[in-house]
C-alpha cells in the first residue's frame, strides 16, 4: 500500500462541520480543492494513525451517505410507499445500532486502499459498497416491518381511546392495586374490591385462578372506562409495556 492517499469529498454543508479534512485531527500532508471537491493527501505510514483516519472516514461515510442509500432501496423495493413515509421510516433507524455496518464499511476502505492511491468518497460508495448495500437492504426490509407495526399500534390506540370515549357513565376513578408478584386488584371509585366480578365477564370460573390476567386488564379497564385510574404500589409493576399503553388509552393515570 502507497503510504500517500488522495482522498476526495463532494463539497457540501456537511462536510464543512466534519474533522475528517483536518490537518489537526489527522495525518493530512495538504488540503486542496476545485469547484466541486474538496482533496485530502493523508500520509498512512503510522499504522495507528491509519486505522483512526479508517474509523473517522466510515463513521462520515455512514452518516453522510446511509439514509440517502436507505431511501433509494425502499424506493425500488417497495414502490407503493410515498416519498414522504419514505422518509418517516428511515427516521426511526437507530444509529446506536450499526457496529456491524460500520465494521463492513472500514473493512472496504481498508480493501480499497490496500489498491487504490485515490479515492473518491461518493464514487466508492455508488460502485463499491455492494456488501454494505447488502446489510441496508435487510435492514431497509426491517425498518418497513417495524414502521407499519408501530402504525397499526397507533391505529389500535385510536380505536381504544374511541371506545372509551363513548362509554356512558364512566366511573370517576377506578384504582389498581399491585401486589409484590405483580398481580391486580380492582377497586371501584368507593375503594370495594371488583376484581373478580370484572374477570368473570371475561373468563370462566375454571380459569379464575390462573396467574397473570395482564392481557385482560385492558378489556377491562375499557368496560369499565374509569375518567382516572389510580395505580398503587408502582414498584410492583412487571409489565412496563402494559402500562405504557395504559397510558396512551387513558388521559388520566396517576402512580402512588
Amino acid at each position: 500500500m502507497n503510504n500517500l492517499i488522495r482522498v476526495s469529498f463532494r463539497k457540501d454543508k456537511a462536510l464543512a462541520n466534519q474533522k475528517i479534512v483536518s490537518q489537526r485531527e489527522f495525518p493530512i500532508k495538504t488540503v486542496f480543492y476545485d469547484e466541486k471537491y474538496t482533496y485530502a493527501v493523508v500520509d498512512f505510514s503510522n499504522p495507528l494513525e491509519y486505522d483512526k483516519y479508517i474509523k473517522a472516514l466510515a463513521k462520515y461515510i455512514i452518516e453522510r451517505y446511509e439514509a440517502k442509500i436507505l431511501k433509494r432501496i425502499i424506493q425500488k423495493n417497495y414502490p407503493d410507499i410515498p416519498v414522504y413515509t419514505v422518509n418517516e421510516i428511515v427516521k426511526t433507524k437507530d444509529d446506536r445500532e450499526n457496529k456491524e455496518r460500520t465494521e463492513v464499511v472500514e473493512k472496504i476502505l481498508k480493501g480499497y486502499f490496500e489498491e487504490n492511491t485515490n479515492c473518491n468518497v461518493e464514487g466508492m460508495v455508488n460502485f463499491r459498497f455492494y456488501e454494505y448495500e447488502k446489510i441496508l437492504n435487510a435492514l431497509s426490509e426491517d425498518l418497513v416491518d417495524i414502521y407499519y407495526l408501530n402504525r397499526e399500534y397507533d391505529d389500535f390506540i385510536e380505536l381504544l381511546r374511541y371506545f372509551v370515549s363513548v362509554q356512558d357513565a364512566r366511573p370517576d376513578v377506578i384504582y389498581l392495586i399491585v401486589n409484590r408478584y405483580g398481580m391486580y386488584t380492582i377497586l371501584n371509585q368507593k375503594r370495594q374490591d371488583i376484581t373478580n366480578r370484572c374477570l368473570s365477564e371475561f373468563v370462566s370460573p375454571e380459569d379464575m385462578r390462573c396467574e397473570g390476567y395482564d392481557d385482560l386488564l385492558i378489556s377491562i379497564l375499557i368496560t369499565l372506562a374509569p375518567e382516572k385510574i389510580v395505580v398503587e404500589n408502582k414498584e410492583n409493576i412487571k409489565n412496563k409495556e402494559l402500562f405504557e399503553t395504559i397510558e396512551k388509552v387513558f388521559e388520566k393515570v396517576e402512580y402512588k
